[in-house]
């Protein structure tokens, strides 16, 4: 277990509303416009919408961890300041990675992009075995 002071952002002094704000601003900029924030049973999500070049869309789900840590020997949840202050700068970099051309942003979430499954339930691409996966992504082709 990692001690809290030697995680990111550690003293940030940046509101967690002012973190949110900046993540929206960011997703804004990249044109990524649709976007909902949900917090159920202490679990912050964030989900949106990415516009694929083939003129389809994406969902992306993104939970918002609780992360434990050691703090003067005792246990304790990171605080959501700094959660949220790493999680700005951590999509900052993916998103500019793929304004920049090294991965697209359909490669960078695929793992947290929603699906329908056979059954008509929607869950996560990696929640998926590799066989349902390729039966997918061979459907989308045809």
């Amino acid at each position: 277990m990692k001690n809290l002071s030697n995680l990111p952002y550690y003293k940030t002094q940046v509101r967690e509303e002012k973190s949110k704000s900046d993540i929206i601003k960011l997703l804004t900029k990249y044109g990524i416009s649709d976007y909902q924030w949900t917090k159920f049973q202490g679990t912050d999500t964030l989900k949106f919408v990415l516009n694929l070049s083939d003129k389809s869309k994406r969902i992306v789900d993104l939970k918002i961890p609780i992360i434990k840590v050691k703090y003067f020997g005792e246990i304790t949840e990171v605080p959501r300041e700094q959660k949220f202050r790493m999680l700005y700068y951590c999509l900052k970099g993916l998103i500019e990675a793929s304004n920049f051309g090294l991965l697209t942003l359909e490669e960078i979430f695929y793992s947290n992009t929603l699906v329908l499954t056979e059954t008509g339930k929607v869950t996560k691409m990696k929640n998926l075995r590799a066989k349902n996966v390729e039966f997918l992504l061979s459907e989308e082709s045809q």
